[in-house]
């Protein structure tokens, strides 16, 4: 009997502990999604200083967030619209998720605050003037479009913007008064004068001779001898076309061919002037044909080099694929096959 109650109380004993244990090993509940997606949009945002900037702002706290040597923020991406200071000394309103740049100069003028950024709304900013006698002319620029401005020099402002109204400005090179009308993308010099966006170079094109202007942008291609294969040009010029002799070109993009492996010259652009081109044909060089000026052509490299597509300069006839000839007008887009005959124009070539 006492055995019989002794083992009694020892399982009672050991029921009690490993229901203790049992408790004990209980997992804490998981976060609720609510509360993980509160702490995950906390840790994307943070409050910090930017530099040249007296207050803090929100920012999305990402790879893209960098700090000055002074720990204050140098660029990010704003977390909602803000009203900044800008180095020109006039406030603009930013807009959310575009990225900002900022900068303290400490010199004779104290450059600080925003020097790059997406506006909000439209906003008037002085314009550059590095050099002179006072600030630069005061220009509305276009909401939602990106500002640049220097952050060095006796007066810093915009170098480069998009005009929200039209403007009568100083251009470069000698500061006559013209007027810019709104949606103009500007760039803007040392002496507040609106100038080219992009450095000019004079190069020679490839199947060329001579040097002709272009905009050092990166729309500019070189081959390995440093011969332009493709880019902006700076204005008008004759250029040399595959298969032909001299031609006027608008400036803007422009393709040229290698003579090495195909006929060198212009093979893509925008003519200036109404101009005879011969028709791309495989066996013997084709008919020439009048080619309206302002508009596109492009011309095959191969064979006996001409035009493939290009718009009319006046009503001609022209042999169809179908072997017939047609009357077509002027204005007309027309591109030809191996033969020189009409077809479908499949796509168009555009920059």
């Amino acid at each position: 009997m006492y055995k019989i109650t002794k083992l009694a109380v020892f399982i009672g004993l050991m029921t009690t502990i490993f229901a203790c244990q049992n408790q004990e090993k209980v997992m804490p509940q998981a976060t609720p999604a609510t509360q993980k997606s509160n702490i995950s949009a906390k840790n994307r945002t943070i409050y910090a200083r930017p530099a040249g900037i007296s207050y803090d702002v929100k920012f999305f706290n990402d790879p893209f967030l960098k700090y000055d040597h002074r720990g204050f923020i140098a660029e990010g991406y704003l977390a909602e619209e803000t009203n900044l200071e800008t180095v020109c000394g006039r406030v603009a309103r930013l807009r959310s998720g575009s990225l900002v740049k900022f900068t303290h100069e400490f010199g004779k003028y104290d450059s600080k605050g925003v020097y790059e950024g997406k506006l909000a709304s439209n906003t008037t900013l002085a314009i550059n003037r590095s050099t002179g006698f006072g600030p630069g002319y005061p220009a509305e620029f276009m909401s939602n479009t990106k500002v640049e401005m220097a952050t060095s020099g006796d007066y810093p402002g915009v170098t480069q913007g998009t005009l929200g109204s039209s403007a009568r400005l100083g251009t470069a090179p000698n500061g006559t008064r013209v007027t810019y009308n709104a949606g103009s993308k500007l760039c803007f010099d040392e002496n507040g004068w609106v100038s080219p966006c992009h450095p000019i170079v004079e190069l020679v094109p490839a199947g060329m001779s001579t040097k002709v202007k272009f905009h050092n942008n990166e729309y500019l291609k070189l081959d390995a001898r440093n011969y332009v294969l493709e880019g902006q040009m700076v204005e008008d010029s004759y250029v040399y076309v595959v298969g032909h002799v001299a031609a006027k070109f608008k400036a803007g993009f422009i393709k040229f061919a290698a003579s090495s492996n195909s006929a060198g010259g212009a093979y893509y652009g925008t003519l200036a002037e109404n101009t005879w081109l011969r028709i791309h044909k495989k066996d013997v060089p084709g008919d020439k044909v009048l080619f309206l000026s302002n508009s596109k052509v492009t011309l095959a490299t191969y064979y006996y080099p001409g035009v493939v597509q290009g718009v009319l300069g006046k009503d001609t006839e022209l042999l169809h694929s179908k072997g017939v000839w047609v009357a077509y007008k002027k204005g007309a887009q027309v591109c030809f096959d191996f033969r020189g005959f009409v077809r479908n124009c499949f796509f168009e070539i555009t920059q």
